[in-house]
């Protein structure tokens, strides 16, 4: 092998511990989910390490480790202190 292969090499398997790590250290999926990525990250060299990457980001461009629940809503367009539904007005809690 020349350089360059294993270069290339050794940069594809960082990619796979890098997204591998990022898998493991979230808390936003099963075990067996978790179990399915690894697989795919493993099986398909760099692509499954891509994919799987894209998958858990962020669509808005908060963190993987964010309150699913507010990202819900954040994504929705609701913010804390947006009350314009409640029926006292956009003063409530104010």
């Amino acid at each position: 092998m020349n350089a360059l292969s294993v270069l290339i090499v050794v940069g594809v398997l960082g990619l796979n511990l890098w997204a591998s790590v990022l898998l493991l250290r979230s808390r936003h999926y099963s075990a067996a989910q978790k179990a399915a990525q690894l697989a795919i990250i493993w099986a398909l060299p760099l692509i499954g390490a891509i994919v799987v990457w894209f998958v858990m980001r962020e669509p808005s461009g908060g963190s993987v480790n964010a309150d699913p629940g507010e990202t819900h809503l954040r994504q929705r367009g609701v913010t804390w202190g947006d009350y314009s539904d409640h029926p006292g007005g956009d003063d409530v809690g104010h």
